[in-house]
């Protein structure tokens, strides 16, 4: 936290609001926010349908025009991805 607002405030100062000019400015706080969103997705999952054909993943055939969850939430905690 003092590493995030120590970067913000040298950057901004005290009262003066961020703009897009100031983002490359500001990897320090890019970063915090993309593990903030990897952590606490907005949405926990999403879903998509197979295409006309069928498809194979993981070894598993999935019929064509399949709806298929993705959990978001899951894939943003799986320690094979995400080790540290």
């Amino acid at each position: 936290e003092a590493r995030l607002l120590a970067e913000i405030d040298s950057v901004l100062g005290p009262d003066r609001p961020p703009s897009e000019s100031d983002l490359p400015l500001l990897p320090y706080t890019e970063a915090v926010v993309n593990e903030a969103m990897r952590l606490f997705p907005p949405a926990h999952a999403t879903t998509r349908e197979v295409g006309d054909a069928p498809v194979e993943v993981g070894g598993l055939t999935v019929p064509a025009r399949t709806p298929v969850l993705l959990s978001i939430y899951s894939a943003h905690h799986d320690p094979h991805l995400w080790p540290r």
